[in-house]
Order: structure tokens, then sequence, then C-alpha cells
């Protein structure tokens, strides 16, 4: 079983569509862990503060992995 991390940044903008408000980032890159995953999240979020009117969440999942 694999961590991946998924987050979402929206911007605050009156002027953009509300169907450009948001995005979806999947890091296709999985962790071994939740507590590496929850970090890589906090940092993620610690260097989107820098943007003015940028919100982040985030969350992360466990999904099963088969290798071929």
């Amino acid at each position: 079983m694999k961590v991946f991390l998924i987050v979402l940044f929206c911007i605050q903008q009156p002027d953009l569509n509300l169907d450009d408000t948001c995005v979806t980032e999947i890091q296709r890159e999985p962790y071994n862990n939740i507590s590496e995953c929850m970090y890589s999240l906090s940092q993620v979020k610690l260097r989107a503060r820098e943007v003015p009117n940028l919100y982040t969440t985030g969350f992360c999942t466990t999904k099963n992995i088969e290798s071929a």
C-alpha cells in the first residue's frame, strides 16, 4: 500500500470564472507512510502562504498498487 498526496489550490480573485478558481494537483510520487505525506503537505502549504490570495488544502490517501 502506498500513500499519495492530493493538494487543492484556490485563488480568491473576483474577476476569475468560478470554474477557474481552484486547481487539484495529484502528486504522482508515492510516500511510504501517512507521516511523510502529511509533512510534505505542510511544506507545500507553507510555501503557498507566500502567494497573496492563494488558499491551499490537501489530504493523503492510501491506494493498493500492484506491481506488473
